[in-house]
């Protein structure tokens, strides 16, 4: 995002809380549940674009995740990227 305080003040009105915690002055995280995270970042040059990262358990998961989902890292002719 290119307004870290605007987004940090609408985040805390759709969570309903303060981050738990400030990794550093650009970003913000609230546990959503037991290792579940959500945190915003001021990156401009990425404004409107989104990151998602999905733990997994083992290398054989994440090549399943990775075959069945249409993840931005594949084109569209099936190639990595």
């Amino acid at each position: 995002m290119s307004d870290y305080q605007r987004a940090l003040r609408w985040y805390e009105r759709l969570l309903g809380s303060e981050p738990a915690f400030f990794p550093n002055t650009t970003e913000a995280v609230w546990e959503l549940a037991e290792h579940r995270y959500l945190y915003i970042e001021e990156l401009p040059e990425r404004a409107g674009h989104a990151r998602d990262r999905t733990p997994v358990s083992s290398g054989t998961e994440c090549l399943r995740l990775m075959s069945t989902s249409q993840p931005y890292w594949r084109t569209a002719r099936g190639t990595w990227t």
